[in-house]
């Protein structure tokens, strides 16, 4: 949801320090060098699925801010290789899928096939655990900073989402669901760590208000604007990877959107919602052993 991210680079030079800027794009990408008076030394443009158009890549930070290789074309993720021509890993997912979901079954290919949209940090992809009785486990790994996060405000976020917790339909059968939001510890995989930045007043969005990355790993919440009526389920929501309902372009709910939250805050935590977690392609399937 950022518009700009900016990075600062302090290079040795003959004459002293030299400052440049890299600018990245909303998934990451460097998009522009600039010098220390906004002037644009180099500029960087890269298809769907991150081929460098117009020159030759050079090695470092590249598409979605992965690191290039340019002797083999490849662009590093943590867990896997990617190739930016192909669009593809060259691994599968080193997180098992459920065989339940034909969509999953290829567990080589990008960002869901769909790279403008979504963005893979480091190769996996989130976790949704099916107990054995039937039931459905969402656990939200969390780290919580900023100068909202007291004890008080983390309790309450935690119950936000135990809240979310319910009966629904998933794939066409009344489930059980239980979310929940638990303490990272080093046993937490690093690909399943979140990060929310609760906030005493606007956010850092151009809007001022709470958001989070869809698919992602990272929110920013207001917790004095509706942070116990449906603030916290919305976003969560965001980071399973489910999207908004309500007109982008008016910010109003869409009458066909009805009182789900993903359509109106406050709204009714429904299907649309848990099931887009669970049953996601962003969402790696596994069964409680």
């Amino acid at each position: 949801m950022l518009d700009w991210i900016v990075l600062t680079l302090a290079m040795a030079s003959a004459d002293g320090e030299v400052v440049t800027y890299v600018h990245t794009d909303a998934l990451g990408s460097p998009v522009a060098i600039t010098d220390s008076h906004g002037n644009v030394i180099e500029r960087f443009a890269y298809e769907p699925y991150g081929s460098v158009v117009g020159i030759a890549a050079a090695d470092g930070p590249g598409y979605s801010g992965h690191v290039f290789d340019s002797t083999t074309g490849l662009n590093y993720m943590q867990q896997r290789y990617y190739s930016p021509e192909i669009g593809a890993f060259l691994s599968v997912d080193p997180v098992a899928a459920y065989g339940g979901k034909s969509s999953l079954f290829n567990r080589y290919r990008y960002a869901n096939s769909s790279p403008y949209n979504f963005v893979d940090p480091d190769g996996r992809v989130p976790v949704v655990t099916r107990m054995k009785d039937g039931s459905v486990k969402i656990s939200f790994p969390t780290k919580f900073s900023g100068d909202g996060a007291t004890p008080k405000n983390i309790a309450t976020f935690k119950e936000q989402v135990a809240s979310m917790s319910g009966t629904y339909d998933i794939g066409g059968k009344e489930t059980r669901v239980t979310v929940e939001v638990t303490d990272i510890d080093k046993r937490t995989p690093r690909a399943a760590r979140n990060e929310i930045k609760l906030v005493n007043g606007e956010t850092s969005h151009r809007s001022g208000r709470s958001f989070a990355e869809l698919g992602g790993k990272k929110a920013e919440i207001n917790v004095l604007d509706r942070f116990d009526k449906g603030v916290v389920p919305h976003e969560m929501s965001h980071l399973g990877g489910v999207d908004d309902l309500y007109d982008k372009t008016t910010g109003q709910p869409n009458p066909a959107g009805g009182d789900g939250i993903m359509n109106r805050v406050p709204g009714v935590i429904d299907s649309h919602a848990i099931g887009g977690i669970v049953e996601g392609d962003s969402a790696v399937q596994k069964r409680e052993r």
